[in-house]
């Protein structure tokens, strides 16, 4: 992060928060473990909002690779019937559940809908396709629970989220994909538009870390080369898709990306929302307590996922008490369920 950049626009608050962040943790490192330990520190640093009631429950998923996903189950007092499914950002290379753990409660809590976090394998690692892999995983679980599923992500994670969302439509398994909800997205690699360049040394994410994310993401083996579910911003046909809400920050380099990706979503026929928080940074989401503007900006996205439940308000009992959360059943088998 670098506090230094655009202080004239960026939100006053959070340029005193990046100030004590730089004082206190220091700058941004390139090391991959340092980097790793200081992104989970921003976020205790940050602080978590307050999302009283909401319990937590962790679990595994068994994955066809031979290996575990880790997911964490935030269920809120009285949760309406849809099931949120959440990818976290941090350049597919850092971050987790502990990262987001303050931010997933929070949402939960703010939308009243449980809420499932996934802890996906990162990068360099397991490159491509290790990470949507895992996101799939977790994705026919959720819809496996017969239940509305909303797909959301933030950065890395919201680019996740939407390739995993196509391949489960190209494949004819995500009838109970209701909608998707990302947060400033990483759409490209290969793509150039100006806000890369307004905003290379922008507070929150770099043009030279976005780059070097996606170099450790993609790999070496070139798999990424031929897969056209890594470049969202080549995919021309995005049909069958849901109502698509994205939110993107007007200081990050990637804010023209997720322009271009509602574009092309729309041109397909996806009834798509953009917004865009003026005077935010990449990041935001995770800062709500340290930002009134980014409180307001995430209590928006949080009553955008409410709208999506239309008449949907049965509460459920998200998992019994007595087995684990991959026992997690509906309360009916059918829910009424109308997309805004």
């Amino acid at each position: 992060m670098n506090a230094r950049t655009n202080q004239v626009s960026l939100d006053p608050d959070l340029a005193r928060f990046f100030q004590l962040a730089h004082a206190q943790l220091g700058p941004s490192v390139t090391d991959l473990a340092r980097r790793r330990e200081r992104y989970d520190r921003i976020a205790e640093l940050a602080g978590a909002p307050a999302a009283p009631d909401t319990v937590r429950r962790d679990f595994h998923l068994d994955a066809k690779q031979g290996h575990r996903v880790a997911l964490r189950l935030y269920t809120p007092a009285q949760p309406v019937s849809p099931l949120a499914l959440y990818l976290h950002g941090g350049g597919w290379s850092a971050g987790g559940i502990a990262s987001h753990d303050a931010l997933c409660g929070w949402l939960a809590h703010q939308a009243g809908v449980e809420l499932a976090a996934v802890d996906y394998r990162l990068s360099p690692e397991h490159a491509h396709p290790a990470a949507l892999e895992d996101a799939e995983t977790a994705l026919y679980w959720a819809l496996a629970q017969k239940r509305p599923v909303l797909l959301l992500g933030d950065s890395a994670g919201a680019h996740l989220a939407a390739a995993a969302a196509l391949r489960a439509t190209l494949h004819g398994q995500a009838s109970g994909l209701a909608w998707l909800g990302l947060i400033y997205p990483a759409a490209s690699p290969n793509a150039e538009f100006p806000s890369h360049h307004e905003h290379a040394q922008s507070a929150g994410l770099s043009r030279g870390n976005l780059l070097q994310y996606w170099e450790w993401f993609g790999g070496v083996q070139g798999r990424a080369n031929t897969d056209p579910h890594f470049d969202l911003l080549q995919i021309r046909n995005w049909h069958g898709l849901p109502p698509t809400h994205i939110l993107s920050a007007e200081l990050d380099p990637l804010r023209d990306e997720a322009q271009a990706l509602a574009g092309i979503m729309s041109a397909s026929g996806i009834n798509v929302t953009l917004r865009c928080a003026p005077a935010m940074p990449h990041g935001f989401a995770r800062f709500v307590m340290q930002s009134n503007a980014a409180m307001q900006e995430m209590k928006g996205f949080a009553r955008a996922l409410q709208r999506s439940f239309g008449n949907c308000r049965e509460s459920v009992v998200g998992y019994r008490r007595d087995h684990g959360p991959d026992e997690m059943k509906p309360r009916r088998a059918q829910h009424k369920f109308t997309p805004d």
